[in-house]
């Protein structure tokens, strides 16, 4: 009888060992099936303003808005997930470490076209919007990811944090002007 008892514990544990794995593997897939392609579609679409006009307006922020959607899913499955292996954390950390160069330069190229959204009616409340709704998602993402990091890899994902609060930064300066992250002033006047 204890031998059974045994022998359904050891059965328990392996059997849900694949369980875990698979949440990890699900994260991965979410940062590289679904957040990469979104950041590519976002940073064509920025790529193309301001000479796509209102189109390209609308598009920038209906990428914006998906994007936040999908970070949203993706931080439940790292919750769900619970602690990651070495290995699935490593692997994960270089997924987004990958696509940190093309979101950057995604949010400088916002930063570049400021006075295009001024000519837009609404425009800089909406792409503040949007990139504040986009910090809160991408903040609890890494908030998420850092708690379920084992602790060598723990100075990694705050590392990754930094990159994305330096490239999202919110600050107010004592002008009409407010600045997102690199170089991005938008006239919002209007809005403060």
């Amino acid at each position: 009888m204890v031998l059974i008892a045994k022998f359904l514990i050891l059965a328990l544990t392996a059997a849900a060992t694949p369980i875990l794995r698979r949440d990890a593997v699900k994260v991965q897939d979410d940062i590289t099936q679904k957040i990469a392609p979104q950041i590519n579609t976002l940073s064509n679409d920025v790529q193309h303003f301001p000479a796509s006009g209102l189109t390209g307006a609308l598009a920038i922020h209906s990428d914006l808005q998906s994007l936040v959607t999908t970070v949203n899913d993706a931080t439940a499955d790292i919750k769900s997930t619970g602690s990651l292996d070495t290995l699935s954390g490593t692997t994960i950390l270089v997924d987004i470490q990958s696509l940190m160069p093309t979101f950057l330069a995604t949010l400088t190229q916002i930063g570049a076209e400021a006075p295009a959204w001024g000519d837009i009616q609404g425009g800089p409340a909406l792409i503040l919007s949007d990139l504040r709704s986009l910090k809160t998602a991408l903040d609890n993402f890494a908030n998420a990811l850092t708690s379920s990091e084992p602790l060598l890899l723990k100075a990694g994902a705050l590392a990754i944090k930094t990159q994305i609060d330096g490239g999202l930064e919110l600050q107010s300066p004592p002008t009409p002007y407010r600045t997102i992250g690199r170089s991005l002033a938008i006239y919002v006047a209007h809005v403060v």
